[in-house]
C-alpha cells in the first residue's frame, strides 16, 4: 500500500529550491566575503585548511523543506507577490519581536544566539502564523511516517551528519521506502526509510481542513 501526501505528485504546486531566496544569496555574499578577507591574511597553506571548514552558504533547509510541507498539505503558501516564502518564514523567525515567544518555546536556545531557523521546534508557530498551517514537533518519527502519510500529512525529518532538512511525502508499506522532496537535490527522491540516517525528531505538517 502507498500513502502519500494531498499533493505529493504535484511538483509545480509544492517545490521550492533553498538555493534561489534572498536569504540565501545574503549568507553565500557573506561567506565569500569572510573567505576573500581570510586570504589576504593568511598563508595558502593555512587558507586551504581554513576554507574546508568555514560555514556553507546553505542555511535554509529546514525553512524551505516546511515551506513544502505546508503546501504538500494544501496550504497556501504564495500570499504576496515578488517575495518567495521561504524569505517570509525565514525572517519570522530570526526577528527580534518574536524572541519572548520563542523563549517560551524552547528554554535552552537562546534566540539572541542562535540561528533560529536552526531549531525545530520553532517552526510550528512559525507556520501557524505565516501560513495558517497546523504541524507539530514529535519523536520517534521514523515510526509515524505510516499513519501521518495514510491521513495526507507530510513528515520533515533531518539528517544528522551532515545536518539536512528535507521533507518525506510517500511511504510504500511493503517496500518500506519513502518519496521524498529535498530543496537541494530535487523532487521526488526515493530512499530505503531503515538506512536513512535521520535524527529521531520530526515535524508533522497536518492536511488543511
Amino acid at each position: 500500500m502507498i500513502y502519500k501526501s494531498l499533493y505529493a505528485k504535484d511538483k509545480k504546486k509544492i517545490y521550492y529550491s533553498q538555493l534561489n531566496n534572498a536569504c540565501e544569496a545574503m549568507f553565500k555574499k557573506l561567506d565569500a566575503e569572510e573567505l576573500r578577507a581570510l586570504r589576504m591574511i593568511l598563508s595558502p597553506e593555512w587558507y586551504s585548511k581554513v576554507e574546508k571548514v568555514i560555514r556553507p552558504y546553505l542555511e535554509s533547509c529546514m525553512i524551505a523543506s516546511a515551506v513544502i510541507g505546508c503546501a504538500a498539505t494544501g496550504h497556501d503558501v504564495e500570499l504576496w507577490d515578488g517575495v518567495q516564502p521561504e524569505d517570509y518564514l525565514m525572517n519570522w523567525v530570526n526577528n527580534p519581536h518574536n524572541y519572548d515567544l520563542l523563549r517560551s518555546i524552547r528554554r535552552d536556545t537562546d534566540p539572541e544566539v542562535w540561528m533560529c531557523n536552526r531549531i525545530p521546534q520553532y517552526i510550528p508557530v512559525a507556520v501557524r502564523e505565516i501560513f495558517g498551517a497546523d504541524s507539530l514537533f514529535v519523536s520517534g518519527v521514523k515510526d509515524q511516517v505510516s499513519s501521518i502519510l495514510k491521513e495526507q500529512g507530510a513528515i520533515q525529518v533531518c539528517y544528522r551528519d551532515p545536518g539536512h532538512a528535507v521533507l518525506v511525502v510517500e511511504y510504500d508499506t511493503d517496500t518500506n521506502t519513502v518519496v521524498v522532496v529535498d530543496p537541494v537535490k530535487g523532487f521526488g527522491l526515493k530512499y530505503d526509510l531503515d538506512e536513512m540516517d535521520i535524527h529521531d525528531w520530526g515535524i508533522v505538517y497536518f492536511v488543511k481542513e
